[in-house]
């Protein structure tokens, strides 16, 4: 099993990344990065020596949005 786990392994860089090494790359369905629940469960899983976080919202005005900052 590979000690390295990526999220956002579907995204502009992760899908480069992920086709260049071994490791494990949930998609956003398997694993939202948000729901800290889940994602601590996916890490205790895996056991990763290794965590690279490429997640993110690839529309500013939609992350923006959904963070009410008022």
């Amino acid at each position: 099993m590979s000690r390295i786990l990526v999220f956002g392994g579907s995204g502009l860089i992760g899908r480069h990344l992920v086709s260049k090494i071994d490791c494990v790359a949930p998609s956003s369905q398997d694993c939202d990065v948000r729901d800290f629940e889940a994602a601590n469960a996916l890490i205790k899983e895996v056991r990763p020596r290794v965590v690279i976080n490429l997640a993110g919202q690839s529309n500013p005005r939609l992350c923006q949005d959904s963070y009410d900052l008022n």
